[in-house]
């Protein structure tokens, strides 16, 4: 995001700044044009003690220091602004340094760029603005005092991508709660971060999404005494927007060695990490004697309810999907009902924690197999409705006979045998009705039908049986 007009965030340095620009438009011009590709933020701010005396901040783009073409070009704007007489000083400074300097302390720095009106900008001194709003606007919303509010993660680094968060390291003094009560508040202090950074980002234009890791005090402490590398990494590289005084503490004790893993710390890290190796091993087990069971079970029977056939127990789904499913309906193949026979058998060992977890290679070919499986029944589960709605028919005329795909023929014969003549002429379109939806059941298994065909098959359904009439009392 650029910003070629200065911002009245600030309306003093605004205007001044105007007036500077206004003088020196050809200066100023030529200066942006040579430079601008090699600029990431520039903002002015008036001297507190002169307000006609000014000072730009500029940032050069780009991980390394500033190119000599960017330093020629801003002194030759700073000789004319005062040659004009208009007192300016300019600092320039690549990310990485202002970022080292403000890290080490000068917060001054700090505000310099946020305090400024912003002449140019590609996102960084808006985000930071924002923040000074958002830190600011949480402490006043905060049940208990923050220790600190810290800038941490990849805007630090010349790694941020266009795509990165804003981190945010937020620790708030637990002192007086109890143990459950902050953890109640870190949620709350959390729910209302997140809230107040949508409210101020939408309204600042900061497109950047912000992550908010909330600690409290002791848990901090605790995790500092555990060495825990995010925790450490986290501090040594942030930057606070507000301290208590605390995180420059934590940051001199780490750079001098007064926080350094312990042989205790060194054994903690071990022991998670067997531990960690013992729960993705469980959860493997879990992920194929559970949620890959339960995701073929459930598919499979989603095409039995359709059907119309009773619900088997998990030992006699399979045979009841071959019959059924396989045999009869052909809506399945018999590969299916290997995968299901083989993850009930899985599921057996599970409950009896006699399972072992899969390979990392089988794991991913079983749950692609379940993918395809569980697609497939979803693809077909149109056609089961269909063949179920005549299945339903059929044994309301003829509660002995059996229809399925495959014996349309043969069952309309049967039916036909057993109607006088004259019965036929009088059902003659209850009988056709009748032949159109065996042979739309018939056709289910070779084509996708859409929810028009099943529409269809419930109305000759209608037609054939047509649902009881109430009768008025009396």
């Amino acid at each position: 995001m650029h910003a070629q007009q200065a911002t009245p965030a600030n309306a003093a340095p605004a205007d001044q700044w105007r007036r500077l620009q206004s003088s020196l438009s050809a200066e100023y011009r030529a200066f942006i044009q040579s430079s601008a590709d090699q600029l990431s933020c520039l903002t002015y701010r008036a001297s507190a003690s002169d307000p006609a005396r000014g000072e730009l901040l500029v940032i050069s783009d780009g991980r390394k220091d500033a190119s000599p073409a960017l330093e020629n070009a801003l002194r030759r704007f700073v000789q004319s602004a005062i040659a004009a007489g208009h007192p300016l000083q300019a600092r320039l400074l690549s990310p990485a340094r202002f970022w080292a300097r403000v890290r080490g302390g000068e917060v001054g720095l700090l505000r310099a760029a946020t305090g400024g009106a912003i002449v140019h900008d590609n996102g960084m001194l808006l985000e930071l603005t924002a923040l000074t709003r958002h830190c600011a606007a949480l402490r006043r919303a905060a049940q208990t005092p923050l220790i600190c509010y810290a800038l941490v993660g990849s805007r630090l680094r010349a790694s941020v991508r266009d795509d990165s968060d804003l981190d945010l390291l937020i620790v708030f003094d637990d002192s007086a709660f109890a143990p459950a009560e902050a953890e109640a508040h870190r949620a709350r202090l959390c729910e209302a971060a997140e809230t107040i950074w949508k409210s101020l980002a939408a309204k600042a234009r900061v497109a950047r999404p912000a992550s908010f890791a909330v600690y409290a005090l002791t848990e901090l402490w605790t995790g500092l005494h555990e060495c825990r590398p995010i925790l450490l990494t986290m501090i040594a590289d942030g930057v606070p927007l507000a301290d208590r005084g605390d995180f420059r503490s934590w940051q001199r004790m780490i750079a001098r060695g007064a926080i350094r893993p312990s042989e205790n710390a060194a054994r903690l890290h071990i022991l998670q990490s067997k531990e960690r190796l013992g729960m993705a091993r469980q959860q493997m087990r879990e992920a194929v004697g559970d949620h890959l069971y339960y995701c073929v079970l459930n598919a499979t029977h989603a095409l039995l309810m359709a059907w119309g056939e009773s619900l088997p127990t998990p030992r006699e789904i399979a045979p009841v999907a071959r019959l059924a499913l396989v045999q009869e309906l052909g809506l399945l193949r018999a590969e299916d009902v290997e995968l299901i026979q083989s993850l009930v058998d899985a599921h057996k060992r599970f409950e009896h924690d006699t399972a072992a977890a899969p390979a990392p290679g089988k794991w991913e070919s079983l749950a692609r197999r379940c993918e395809d499986f569980a697609a497939r029944c979803d693809e077909r589960l149109p056609a089961a409705i269909l063949m179920g709605v005549a299945r339903d028919v059929t044994r309301r005329l003829r509660p002995q006979s059996h229809w399925f795909p495959g014996n349309t023929e043969a069952w309309l014969d049967a039916l036909l045998t057993t109607i006088t003549p004259e019965a036929k002429r009088a059902n003659a379109p209850r009988l056709a009705a009748l032949a159109r939806l065996l042979a739309l059941g018939e056709a289910a298994r070779n084509i996708r039908p859409g929810n028009e065909r099943i529409q269809e098959a419930r109305a000759l359904a209608a037609a054939i049986c047509p649902p009881p009439r109430n009768r008025t009392p009396g």
